[in-house]
């Protein structure tokens, strides 16, 4: 419940995020309670109505104060709803109640298309709301504080990641797992409790393996003066017991509580601990920016499991796939694909893939980021869905089932000559609410766009570095190129930054064995 009676359309607390298990933050309607509150209790009030985060406490109670009177401003409440009233008998015409008073944050998903002609499109503009974090992104105070680029180690900043809080309980929990499982009498006989030193080790020997894998682990562990290629002294003193504590690592080693009875609709559930917390800390020690990009990334894996996608379309391979939220190589947030949504924050006609998108959305902390995706994602829908999340979207878009005008479609030619009189037209369109437009230019295909992030669409001058035969040397060359292509290839790079980083790293550990 809202901690005043007046009318708030937020008063209603939001559901407990997926693997989280705070309390949802009841929301202050009344300035005059700011006051008493302290900083951290402020943060999380802004955190809840979505402001910026950074600043004194004034500065955090004149934003919330801010916040507080545009919603009452709204005059839309959630709370004390009441179901709207029956018609009168013999009325045809529906009446309507509290709850189904239209607002300005709703898109009409029916607003017709509105064909723009060139001239049009690109002097056309309108207003979009401005970006209320950081101009540019980048790492957060906290990991200013806790790391030096010149002085920490890799154990240092993996420990920001998962840390050794983290890594105790796991200990605890392998512990535990062992002696439920018998450990120390029939099976494994001298058995004795782990440490948290052999968990360190387990997990740095499998970040090792992942970097430059060895056909079998126990190869780890083989004399070097007779196997000079696998044959590590260093993993050897780093786990004393060999390779037979490495089987008892590998079968008592446990995330979870195992206390805890295994969920049917938790396919991730073993590793949730793991998961949270690689999560919230790359959420924690970094600032996004304006533009952040929204793609999937592939996790991979080539042994046997249910969860495992087949993949041909990236070099990773085979493995287990996770939409991403990456701002300048950086993987902010993810949600893996067959986790199931919290139902609380799913949108009823949208779709699973839709669904675990909006989830990342809500996970946002500044309003109006600006978001790019590729055509798995884009569609109207889904770009009215963000806007009522208030973040704005923009990407490529197929050109049938996904909201695409018709007055926009482009089809690819059949002829030569038909190519060469298709190329370089533009087409564009924009709702009758002025929240999304639609593009499209035939390159060397057509390509479709949609946006809720432009104001107008235009051709861009561009240049490029090439090589003249006729010269014989390097020079500059103009093309033209659609505004709105040019915006998605210089802000959509940050998951596939992510993904080639990862593969060169391990490329070159490949070279060094």
């Amino acid at each position: 419940m809202c901690a005043t009676q007046e009318a708030c359309p937020r008063c209603k607390p939001e559901p407990t995020l997926l693997f989280e298990n705070k309390p949802p933050v009841v929301l202050i309607c009344d300035p005059a309670k700011l006051q008493a509150l302290k900083a951290k209790d402020l943060v999380e009030q802004c955190r809840a109505r979505k402001v910026g985060l950074e600043g004194s406490k004034s500065v955090l109670i004149n934003r919330l104060e801010k916040a507080i009177a545009k919603d009452l401003r709204a005059g839309s409440t959630t709370a004390n709803r009441s179901k709207p009233p029956r018609p009168a008998k013999g009325s045809s015409a529906p009446v309507v109640g509290p709850s189904q008073t239209p607002t300005t944050k709703t898109l009409d998903c029916d607003a017709p298309w509105i064909e723009l002609t060139h001239e049009q499109a690109a002097s056309a503009r309108w207003s979009r709301p401005e970006y209320t974090g950081p101009a540019k992104g980048g790492p957060s105070a906290v990991a200013d504080k806790d790391l030096d680029p010149l002085r920490s180690t890799p154990l240092d900043y993996f420990s920001e990641f998962i840390p050794m809080s983290a890594r105790e309980k796991w200990k605890t929990r392998s512990n535990q797992y062992a002696i439920k499982c018998g450990a120390g009498t029939d099976k494994y006989p001298n058995f004795k409790p782990f440490s948290t030193a052999e968990i360190d080790s387990l997990l740095g020997l499998h970040v090792r393996n992942g970097l430059a894998p060895v056909p079998d682990m126990r190869m780890h562990f083989t004399n070097p003066s007779s196997n000079f290629v696998f044959g590590d002294e260093r993993v050897q003193s780093a786990l004393p017991g060999g390779f037979q504590r490495l089987k008892e690592l590998k079968a008592f080693f446990h995330i979870q509580d195992p206390t805890l009875a295994e969920p049917v609709n938790k396919p991730f559930f073993k590793v949730e601990p793991l998961l949270v917390a690689v999560r919230d800390n790359s959420e924690r020690l970094w600032y996004l920016g304006p533009d952040v990009s929204l793609d999937e990334q592939d996790c991979g894996f080539q042994g046997r499991s249910h969860l495992k996608d087949k993949i041909k379309y990236k070099k990773e391979g085979d493995g287990f796939l996770a939409d991403c939220i990456c701002d300048s190589g950086y993987t902010w947030t993810f949600h893996f694909r067959h986790d199931p949504t919290p139902m609380p924050l799913t949108q009823k006609h949208a779709s699973d893939l839709h669904n675990r998108c909006l989830y990342l959305i809500k996970r946002l902390k500044f309003q109006w980021t600006r978001i790019y995706m590729d055509n798995l994602f884009t569609s109207r829908r889904f770009l009215q869905w963000g806007y009522e999340e208030k973040v704005l979207m923009a990407g490529v878009a197929r050109a049938t089932a996904r909201g695409v005008p018709d007055c926009v479609v482009q089809v690819e030619a059949k002829s030569k000559a038909d190519l060469e009189k298709a190329v370089g037209c533009v087409k564009v369109a924009r709702t009758a609410d002025f929240k999304i437009i639609a593009a499209s230019v035939y390159d060397a295909k057509p390509v479709h766009f949609l946006s809720s992030i432009h104001t107008k669409v235009h051709m861009i001058t561009k240049t490029r570095t090439v090589w003249s035969t006729e010269n014989k040397c390097r020079q500059e060359l103009g093309f033209e190129r659609l505004n709105t292509a040019d915006d998605y290839n210089n802000n959509m790079n940050g998951v596939a930054a992510v993904n080639s980083y990862l593969l060169y790293k391990r490329q070159c550990e490949l070279r060094k064995v």
